[in-house]
């Protein structure tokens, strides 16, 4: 669909066909360059930390995110970037999932001494 008012008042309308064709659509159907899949994977993260998802779903959008170019670094930049949206509860939730998600080890983080020396 290339109108975008269109586009918003079918979404506003809630038009059930519009909205199953946005759910099913992958990355390749978009169409665009590695950039454009890369944006849509960090603002799927951005979503996913805002509404609180799975270790899976982190996994599975981070890996996206990583496979079209974005780096560990600009992944992070996403966690930190909506903070002051999504607030301090949801990002400490979401800093284990995202740093298991591009291979980081914080279980040690947890134990006593080392959660200590954070502080």
């Amino acid at each position: 669909m290339t109108d975008p008012e269109q586009t918003l008042r079918r979404l506003a309308l809630s038009d059930d066909r519009l909205v199953a064709a946005l759910l099913s659509q992958t990355d390749a159907e978009f169409g665009g360059g590695s950039r454009d899949a890369q944006v849509r994977a960090l603002c799927r993260l951005a979503a996913l930390i805002a509404s609180h998802g799975t270790c899976a779903f982190y996994q599975a959008v981070i890996d996206s995110a990583l496979a079209a170019g974005a780096s560990v670094e600009e992944v992070i930049g996403v966690l930190l970037a909506v903070a002051a949206t999504v607030g301090s509860a949801r990002v400490v939730a979401a800093a284990p999932l995202v740093a298991r998600a591009v291979g980081f080890d914080v279980d040690d983080a947890f134990d006593g001494d080392q959660a200590d020396r954070l502080r």
